[in-house]
């Protein structure tokens, strides 16, 4: 996917989210590794690890976190191993909160903001090829509508290698 500056006003929140979901053509290593699929649920302010699938993709580098004097906002994953070792970061758009940008009926060509909080929402994440005892830490600005400017914390700690149950999602 080519993701470009000259898409309609209309367009525009679509193709920011989009785009912020496309792998850099410049990864590292452009090959195949193996890496692991999580299917991961958020309902009732919790989140659960449902499955976990093997397969070959080309994993994006690892991110770093953006140094500066205030915590960091939004949110982010962390493959750990046990010995609390990070393997892997991804920053990533929110998978929980819906956002909503378009045309105000009150005010003429002037997007408005809607944000909000479902009941329930799966989402996937990609890592490395995980060893036992692996874990993947959640990282999030507050869970509700209009606060993902604040600084995120840890909300959950996921073991890789103890999915739930064994749901599929059907794609």
């Amino acid at each position: 996917m080519k993701c470009s500056r000259s898409w309609s006003a209309g367009a525009s929140a679509l193709a920011v989210l989009l785009c912020s979901s496309v792998p850099p053509a410049h990864a590292q290593d452009s090959r195949a590794v193996p890496v692991e699929r999580l299917t991961v649920r958020y309902a009732a302010g919790a989140f659960t690890l449902l499955a976990k699938a093997a397969t070959r993709k080309v994993l994006p580098p690892s991110d770093s976190l953006p140094a500066g004097e205030r915590p960091p906002a939004g949110f982010w994953y962390e493959h750990r191993s046990a010995q609390g070792e990070l393997r892997y970061r991804r920053i990533v758009e929110n998978p929980v909160l819906l956002v909503f940008e378009g045309p105000d009926g009150g005010r003429p060509g002037i997007p408005d903001r809607k944000e909000g909080l479902p009941a329930e929402r799966v989402f996937d994440l990609l890592i490395p090829q995980s060893s036992p005892g692996d874990v993947v830490a959640l990282f999030s600005s507050p869970l509700q509508p209009d606060a993902q400017g604040q600084p995120a914390q840890q909300v959950a700690l996921l073991r890789v290698n103890d999915p739930v149950i064994g749901f599929r999602r059907q794609r």
